[in-house]
């Protein structure tokens, strides 16, 4: 009994063709073989196969991870700021910094990053901000970067990781790497004593 399908997709129509002939091939595949039963089997079939490949197309779409690496290396590179990309920043998007940063914090959206963001500017030493390498695995861009510090003469690695959404960031999550050689605290103290100068 083939089943009528005038509405449906070119994809179903493929499904329903190839379980029909499974079917025809295999009869005892089904226990109950009551009249109308058969096509009442094959709809739901067809119904949960068209459910599950629309999740993996449609919800889980895999993110440009070279677009997004090429994105970040561009930004830091120029030493420019998310502000200057407008269309690359979420509107939820979350920044974290360290707590034992002067601007240490959690800011949400970019009214929060527009705020916090002339501090950053004023702790480190562009000049001498350099950027050791990007990598970038699905909807993760990671930045590795040597910072030197305002005002003194120590400089820190950071690690900032970029989460993105359909090519938008949602995310930044900055590390230092801390060691015994240039501890963190003590460059935030050199440079507090010594002030903008």
């Amino acid at each position: 009994m083939p089943v009528d399908i005038q509405l449906a997709r070119p994809s179903y129509k493929r499904t329903v063709a190839k379980v029909e002939r499974l079917i025809s091939a295999n009869p005892l595949a089904y226990s109950l073989n009551l009249p109308g039963m058969k096509a009442h089997y094959l709809l739901l079939l067809i119904v949960l196969i068209e459910f599950g490949s629309g999740c993996k197309s449609n919800t889980m779409q895999k993110e440009d991870a070279a677009g997004n690496k090429a994105f970040v290396l561009e930004m830091i590179r120029q030493k420019k700021q998310l502000t200057d990309y407008p269309d690359r920043a979420s509107d939820s998007m979350v920044v974290y910094e360290p707590s034992s940063l002067p601007f240490g914090g959690t800011y949400r959206g970019m009214k929060a990053f527009e705020q916090f963001y002339p501090k950053v500017r004023q702790f480190y030493d562009f000049n001498h901000f350099d950027l050791l390498n990007v990598y970038a695995d699905e909807d993760k861009v990671f930045a590795i970067s040597k910072a030197a510090i305002a005002h003194t003469s120590g400089s820190i690695l950071l690690c900032e990781q970029f989460t993105f959404n359909q090519g938008k960031i949602v995310e930044v999550r900055l590390y230092l790497y801390d060691y015994d050689g240039q501890p963190v605290h003590k460059l935030i103290e050199q440079a507090d004593q010594a002030g903008p100068g």
